[in-house]
């Protein structure tokens, strides 16, 4: 199961972001796998007193570089019969700028003050050029083409901090 989003962010780059759902893109085609995600959530909602148990759902909006599934990152979370996986940190954050809310620049200042993000990777010359990022502007919304080095330059608008 690959999640993406605030989850991921919590799960593997930093514990200081909470988020209310998990989102994924595992297609929802894999009924087994969803069938096995629903029980274990309302197993969950009775074992931690729950009101209603975690939602986990396909994700809405993901928009990772190119060749991201290649850097996905493993977790251990010590399941015997579930592998999960989250994008790289760099790959997460263009798709949060590609998103371009208010919490998704919380969560990058979340995850770039725990682990610097940093300007050159070893990919950055080659799989993240060109793209796409869509951020907005001054109320309206524009989508360009970027590397990653100009993208990770932007400034975060909810912190002094940069990428």
């Amino acid at each position: 199961m690959v999640i993406v989003g605030g989850a991921a962010i919590g799960l593997r780059y930093t514990k200081k972001h909470v988020t209310g759902d998990i989102d994924s893109v595992t297609p929802s085609s894999d009924r087994k796998l969803w069938a096995a995600v629903q029980r274990a959530c309302r197993a969950m909602q009775e074992a931690e007193g729950l009101a209603k148990p975690p939602k986990v759902s396909t994700s809405a909006v993901f928009d990772p570089p190119e060749d991201w599934e290649s850097r996905q990152v493993t977790l251990r979370l010590g399941l015997k019969n579930l592998i999960v996986r989250v994008p790289e940190q760099h790959d997460l954050a263009i798709s949060k700028v590609s998103r371009g809310l208010g919490r998704d620049y919380a969560a990058l200042k979340a995850m770039h003050e725990a682990k610097p993000l940093r300007l050159r990777t070893p990919w950055s010359g080659t799989a993240r050029r060109g793209a796409s990022v869509s951020a907005t502007l001054g109320g309206s919304r524009r989508t360009s083409s970027c590397s990653w080095r100009r993208c990770s330059a932007m400034r975060l608008r909810t912190s002094s901090s940069r990428i």
